[in-house]
């Protein structure tokens, strides 16, 4: 089975006049895929793709096959999907479902889990389970993935995404895949510029940001500290 990507593995079966996708590329992301649709009568034929699927069911209900069990997912579920996973889909209601999803590769996913931490990732980053029931962490994306489509605040975005995506990665990885990993202080200084940006910026978040203990973590954002406690050194 050849991997292909989200796009051509919708358009394999076209959407019918009622049913919506919208698709686009963010060049903050190495050009990552991203996808927002309305799916009523459409259905997925098995397939994979060569990186990461991420996504949360916003409304209506989706049937998946991945690994050889068939689920129902509504809202609050979460599709954690490494590459390579061979997966379908299809409406689980009349109804049908809208769902986000973004498809990062293994670099830009290793990057992010190295930024946030500020320490060397040894290993392919992948997760130990596909389908879950997360409400809080499928919000958090949501609300990311709203701010990477609409474009408006990069800074908020790229800081959301960053930090969900930690934070799914701090809850739900496979414990085999991580490594001992040294000190980066060259991730830690990319993230205190980040912080700088967004503190400086006209209606900057202000007070969302404290002073951390370690010299080497000072005015890093809060959110993406408290997401790298979440990895043990």
């Amino acid at each position: 089975m050849h991997n292909v990507s989200q796009r051509q593995a919708t358009e394999a079966m076209p959407v019918t006049v009622s049913e919506k996708t919208t698709f686009w590329r963010d060049k903050r992301f190495r050009n990552m895929e991203c996808m927002a649709a309305t799916f009523i009568t459409h259905e997925f034929a098995p397939h994979t793709h060569d990186t990461f699927s991420i996504g949360a069911i916003e409304s209506g209900c989706q049937i998946a096959c991945i690994r050889g069990e068939r689920e129902f997912t509504g809202p609050g579920a979460l599709y954690l999907l490494n590459p390579g996973e061979v997966h379908d889909g299809a409406p689980g209601v009349r109804e049908g479902y809208r769902y986000r999803m973004i498809y990062p590769d293994i670099d830009l996913f290793t990057s992010i889990l190295e930024d946030v931490t500020g320490r060397t990732f040894h290993g392919t980053p992948s997760f130990s389970r596909q389908l879950l029931h997360d409400p809080e962490l499928a919000a958090a994306f949501q609300r990311a993935h709203c701010l990477t489509q609409e474009g408006k605040d990069q800074l908020a975005a790229e800081e959301g995404m960053y930090g969900v995506l930690s934070q799914m990665f701090a809850r739900y990885h496979h414990r085999a895949a991580q490594g001992a990993r040294p000190d980066r202080p060259q991730a830690r200084l990319r993230l205190y510029r980040r912080q700088l940006l967004l503190r400086d910026r006209p209606g900057g978040p202000g007070g969302c940001f404290r002073p951390q203990p370690r010299a080497s973590d000072t005015r890093l954002p809060q959110a993406l500290l408290h997401h790298a406690a979440c990895f043990p050194d």
